[in-house]
């Protein structure tokens, strides 16, 4: 299972790195566009991150939301620093703030659902 999770976070991260890859040309559809779409993005990311985590030893830690969070906002950098090699892209701290908030609020609700699991089962 540990395997699946992190496939599957792997997964998540190779779309969004998929889509950074690539050159829009049409406007958002509405002021901010683009940011609210870094934040779900991101949300997402965040929360499939923690998910992976939960089956390492550092479920125990008790830091697996700030580890989470850590490794989001560097492939939040590291996917805007990417971009910078990508026609018609550019770098954002404004896309990268959205990506840490979407991270934060996807990690938090992760978090939250955990431990109403880890509740029931014991």
């Amino acid at each position: 299972m540990k395997y699946v999770r992190l496939f599957i976070t792997l997964a998540y991260a190779g779309v969004i790195f998929y889509l950074s890859s690539r050159t829009w040309s049409t406007i958002p559809s509405f002021a901010y566009a683009d940011k609210v779409y870094h934040t779900i993005l991101y949300l997402g990311f965040g929360g499939f991150i923690v998910w992976a985590l939960r089956v390492t030893r550092l479920r125990y830690s008790g830091y697996i939301g700030y580890i989470a969070f850590i490794i989001a906002v560097l492939y939040g950098l590291s996917d805007e620093t990417h971009q910078l090699f990508v026609p018609g892209r550019e770098f954002s701290l404004w896309d990268l703030s959205a990506d840490a908030l979407g991270a934060l609020v996807g990690i938090t609700i992760a978090m939250k659902l955990a431990q109403l699991i880890d509740k029931e089962k014991a």
